[in-house]
């Protein structure tokens, strides 16, 4: 699994004539970085005098944040192979000329890149939580977070609008757009909610 493979195997296998791991898997890399580095912040933040004297109310966000904040991270990490296999599949099907099976692929895939828009997405919203308590010595590391997560919605929604474009059932293709559309639009403001803050 490319998840799997170390740091220079996984960029060697980018940088070749191979179209996978591409945009959409790397986008997924990209977004559990920037949600791992966020989880140092708060790891970084828990042992602070602002965190131990903050209200238990507002300790709990933070822990809630913290915990979610994994969950985002590995669903990206299994994003790293899905988008990859998925772009395979839809490769694939081309060539058999099936078109069930090219429709079949072209909805699983966008699925999936989907699937990494709503969880970069989702992390953005929990890295807001981290905010009022995190340590200020290592905000510029939230920040880096945050603009790689929000990197990662970029990219996977031009995956989305990709697969969508050939797909025929209309209901369905609009359906998926708009879902999409909402993630990108929340991740922008998120983002810059959060930057804005940490001004």
């Amino acid at each position: 699994m490319l998840k799997d493979l170390s740091l220079e195997e996984y960029v060697t296998k980018v940088d070749s004539i191979s179209p996978t791991p591409g945009g959409g898997s790397v986008a997924a890399l990209v977004g559990a970085l920037g949600a791992a580095l966020n989880r140092m912040l708060a790891n970084l933040s828990v042992e602070k005098t602002k965190f131990k004297e903050a209200s238990h109310a507002k300790q709990e966000l933070f822990a809630t944040a913290f915990h979610d904040l994994k969950q985002y991270e590995d669903a990206l990490m299994d994003g790293i192979d899905g988008d990859a296999l998925s772009y395979e599949c839809v490769v694939s099907a081309y060539k058999i000329k099936d078109e069930d099976e090219i429709q079949r692929a072209l909805h699983t895939s966008a699925f999936i890149a989907l699937d990494i828009v709503r969880n970069a997405n989702l992390a953005l919203i929990a890295v807001s939580n981290l905010l009022e308590l995190a340590n200020k010595n290592v905000l510029s590391d939230l920040i880096a977070g945050t603009i790689l997560l929000q990197a990662c919605v970029e990219i996977s929604y031009l995956n989305v609008v990709a697969n969508l474009k050939s797909l025929k059932d209309e209901k369905n293709k609009n359906e998926l757009l708009e879902e999409a559309n909402t993630y990108l639009a929340e991740s922008r403001k998120n983002k810059e909610l959060i930057l804005e803050k940490v001004k």
